[in-house]
């Protein structure tokens, strides 16, 4: 028997996801090593609805509830979420529609740019300076506005 619950992962907090849950991206906070984000979108319940917000959750490895951080609302379907390197302030989202959107979780603002139609993969480069996206069979490098902080 290889199994060793020392080493076992343990549940400290839970969270319930959308049953419709379209991508989710987690980050751990660099200024506390117990606490992580969780970001999370869903699909649509009603195609004739607006898609539901990305909602921003702050999980503790020390267990309790998690907090709800902010909800953004969105004009399409999300369809890719991802943090930006070692940041849990900066994440990246996009939407059915093009739309790839930066958002600066602590600053309260947002940078977007427009892509193809439809779902694709979105990267940023750590610094933020630079975005890729790709879809099919071609990939696109965007140059983002300069941040500051």
């Amino acid at each position: 028997d290889i199994y060793d619950s020392r080493n076992a992962f343990m549940v400290v907090s839970s969270l319930r996801l959308p049953v419709n849950l379209q991508d989710i991206a987690i980050q751990q906070k660099s200024s506390e090593g117990k606490t992580c984000v969780v970001a999370l979108c869903a699909g649509p319940a009603d195609p004739a609805q607006l898609p539901p917000p990305i909602e921003v959750w702050g999980v503790s490895a020390n267990g309790g509830s998690p907090q709800n951080l902010c909800r953004l609302q969105l004009d399409a379907p999300c369809c890719s979420l991802d943090f930006c390197h070692s940041s849990s302030s900066f994440l990246l989202s996009g939407s059915e529609d093009g739309r790839a959107v930066l958002y600066d979780l602590d600053g309260h603002w947002e940078n977007e740019c427009h892509d193809q139609l439809g779902k694709r993969s979105l990267s940023i480069s750590p610094d933020r300076s630079l975005m890729i996206s790709a879809a099919e069979s071609c990939f696109r490098v965007f140059r983002a506005p300069a941040i500051e902080g």
